[in-house]
């Protein structure tokens, strides 16, 4: 897309209403265009939560947080709708209270999902018939076109689509060819799939709340873009979000994304585990986890016990060293899984910013510490998100830069400044 200040009136406002849904044609008392900004919604739709931000542009051209509603999630497993009447309610509770901070009820949404992935290469080949004229990002939508014409994919959801290197006739290895001439365009994209009835449960999931699906992003991608900076990207590091079903990764080199994967371990399974040594039931066994656990059992005192209420008058007592004992299991499978992933397809020495840890597990104590030694690089837990966005309203202001809201506030990123 060409900068805006480069653009035509006509241009100009048909940008804002693609990117805005916003109403161009009243006009100030300077002759100016008086931009009403209406509004942009995206809602994060994770195992354990539902995030919902509302944003507009303000009077001096910032994206502005209105309105945020966060809701306990119901319904998901493993980044999938597996009950679309409990996670419609909670996706309606958590638009409920950001549409009530934001004074507006949105007709269409952008989504952001943790399920189980697909990635493939595609590689497109456009044949201009003006060889002399530039080319321009219509050229490059034509080779994206060509995707989603594809029988190839005809029973899964492309929701993420990237160009690697451009090749323009015989010059290859091109980052951006527009403003260039030639006769042949091509290059490989990486594409991010999921199964085509993901895409639809969740669609129905919009449908019953009268609100339109406008589109769909992998969550660690829209992670990617409120976390990581582009000397990061450029330089080589690996984002992992390790979610309540499963552990999300994407790895990045020479600014762009190099690999993306989906693995199906993540904090439920410590709980399960937890609940099947205890015999405890689950949310018990949550709580358990969310206080005791530890990535490293070896240090705790092997005397020190819990007492669990089981019944009304009835304790169980569990030593605190084997509850932590069962979570570094676990996270040592799914840590060696992450390891073996990225083995895969990077030299670990060419990761130059290492691995970048997000998501609740990432949170238990020591974790850092056993993903140092498992992985054997460097490692940075929970950091910051960037502050891209900003907003008047001190109750969302004061999370702009939590990462747990990083899935969402990249969602935002993605719909408004492109990919």
């Amino acid at each position: 897309m060409k900068p805006l200040h480069t653009l035509s009136t006509f241009s100009f406002k048909k940008v804002l209403h693609h990117i805005f849904d916003v109403d161009t044609e009243g006009k100030t008392e300077h002759g100016d265009i008086n931009i009403l900004p209406k509004h942009i919604a995206v809602a994060d739709i994770g195992n354990s939560k539902i995030v919902v931000l509302i944003a507009s542009m303000n009077k001096k051209g910032e994206i502005e947080v209105i309105g945020m509603g966060e809701e306990k999630s119901e319904g998901v497993v493993k980044g999938v709708v597996s009950n679309i009447l409990k996670t419609s309610q909670c996706l309606k509770k958590a638009l409920d209270k950001a549409t009530e901070q934001a004074g507006f009820i949105p007709d269409s949404i952008i989504a952001g999902i943790s399920c189980t992935i697909n990635v493939h290469k595609h590689h497109s080949i456009l044949t201009r018939k003006d060889s002399f004229l530039e080319i321009t990002a219509n050229d490059i939508s034509e080779l994206e076109t060509e995707i989603h014409q594809s029988l190839l994919y005809s029973d899964e959801k492309v929701i993420y689509t990237t160009a690697q290197h451009f090749s323009v006739d015989s010059e290859h290895g091109i980052i951006d060819p527009k403003g260039m001439t030639g006769t042949k365009l091509e290059t490989t994209f990486k594409l991010i799939t999921c199964q085509l009835t993901y895409f639809k449960n969740l669609e129905r999931c919009c449908n019953l709340l009268n609100i339109t699906l406008k589109a769909v992003y992998p969550s660690i991608i829209a992670s990617a873009k409120s976390i990581l900076h582009d000397d990061e990207i450029a330089e080589g590091v690996a984002l992992v979000d390790i979610g309540a079903g499963n552990a999300n990764l994407a790895v990045f080199k020479n600014g762009i994304l190099l690999h993306a994967e989906s693995i199906p371990f993540g904090g439920n399974n410590i709980t399960k585990d937890i609940a099947e040594f205890t015999g405890l039931p689950f949310n018990k066994a949550e709580k358990i986890k969310l206080q005791y656990a530890e990535a490293i059992h070896t240090n705790i005192n092997s005397k020190d016990i819990i007492e669990i209420e089981v019944l009304k008058q009835r304790k169980r007592v569990v030593y605190k060293k084997d509850i932590a004992f069962v979570a570094q299991c676990r996270l040592e499978e799914i840590l060696d899984l992450i390891d073996y992933s990225i083995m895969k397809h990077i030299q670990k020495e060419n990761i130059v910013f290492g691995l970048v840890f997000i998501g609740g597990v990432s949170k238990t104590h020591l974790f850092k510490r056993l993903a140092k030694l498992i992985i054997n690089t460097d490692c940075v837990v929970f950091p910051k998100t960037k502050l891209i966005f900003t907003s008047v309203k001190p109750e969302i202001k004061a999370q702009l830069n939590n990462p747990v809201y990083s899935t969402a506030l990249g969602l935002l990123k993605l719909e408004i400044r492109g990919q």
